[in-house]
């Protein structure tokens, strides 16, 4: 079970809950199978299925697992990644 972290104003934040910055990231590793998608124009959901079979995480997932580590909310996480 997870206790998700939920955010509390002070004088650094401004009354937010947030204080400086964290990285929400989604990295595509070129390999050879995910170049030889590119080559052939193939459909961005078949380089993304291509990209999750070795291993890529979406921009959400990494925000979940952040979430999960208490570095930031999930209400957060909906509002950053909403277009996912």
């Amino acid at each position: 079970n997870f206790i998700f972290a939920r955010p509390k104003g002070c004088s650094k934040c401004f009354n937010t809950g947030y204080y400086g910055r964290l990285g929400i990231t989604e990295i595509l590793i070129m390999t050879s199978k995910i170049k030889e998608l590119i080559l052939a124009h193939s459909a961005e959901l078949d380089i993304k299925n291509a990209a999750r079979a070795h291993g890529m995480r979406t921009m959400r997932e990494d925000a979940v697992l952040k979430a999960c580590a208490g570095l930031t909310t999930l209400e957060e996480v909906v509002r950053l990644t909403a277009n996912d």
